[in-house]
């Protein structure tokens, strides 16, 4: 998302894994420095999400920067407060109006929990927002011999059943349209699949080739000096 008065970045491949899970401590935070650096942001001044799979929504502010918060959504409207995500397979979503700005895991647990629209209800002037849908995996490489959602019915416009007999899963179709259904217009959808760009990371694809996994960051900010 390109905007004056935010900064909203995604790590590739190239700037190596943002996740402890898949990398050593001192690995890991020399990527996020990097990552960060070439952009002038520094670690210190941004909070870590870290994920639960739930529909947590946190606000956070300088007393929190340096920090890792267990959650879903981060939200801040503090100038020069970073938020820190690292995903594979599930969508990072950034939601922005002047002055405040959130960062939001969505998964399928937490589209099935309706998290997309729960963080909207955290923002006055929903007509305002913009909407920024990062990489994911897409329908067409999201398949599955059995899927979780298929005797609910929200969740059928978004399930396709293959010759084969599998069901591909839009997962990022149903969240436009949650965000369609509570007004929001502005929606500016990056268009990847982790599954095929293997510029980034996908546990998806690393279970079934093998290869190494790790994990790929999204930032937001209201960075000082553009306000």
């Amino acid at each position: 998302m390109k905007h004056s008065k935010l900064m909203c970045e995604v790590s590739t491949v190239a700037d190596g894994n943002m996740s402890f899970k898949w990398g050593g401590e001192n690995e890991v935070n020399e990527n996020r420095n990097n990552f960060l650096g070439k952009m002038g942001l520094n670690l210190e001044d941004f909070v870590v999400m870290s994920l639960v799979h739930g529909t947590d929504i946190v606000e956070v502010g300088k007393q929190n920067a340096g920090t890792v918060i267990e959650a879903d959504a981060l939200i801040t409207s503090e100038v020069g407060v970073g938020l820190f995500m690292a995903t594979g397979d599930c969508f990072p979503m950034v939601v922005y109006t002047e002055g405040k700005v959130a960062l939001v895991h969505l998964g399928y647990q937490g589209v099935r929990k309706k998290l997309a629209q729960k963080i909207v209800e955290k923002f006055e002037n929903i007509g305002n927002l913009k909407v920024f849908i990062g990489p994911g995996s897409r329908k067409e490489s999201y398949v599955f011999e059995e899927v979780i959602q298929k005797d609910e019915p929200e969740w059928q416009p978004f399930l396709e059943k293959q010759s084969d007999g599998k069901t591909a899963v839009d997962v990022v179709g149903f969240i436009k349209k949650q965000l369609s259904d509570v007004g929001i217009k502005d929606i500016e959808d990056c268009g990847i699949d982790t599954v095929k760009d293997l510029n980034y990371f996908s546990h998806y694809r690393a279970v079934r080739t093998g290869e190494k996994e790790g994990r790929f960051a999204t930032v937001a900010c209201l960075p000082a000096g553009r306000l």
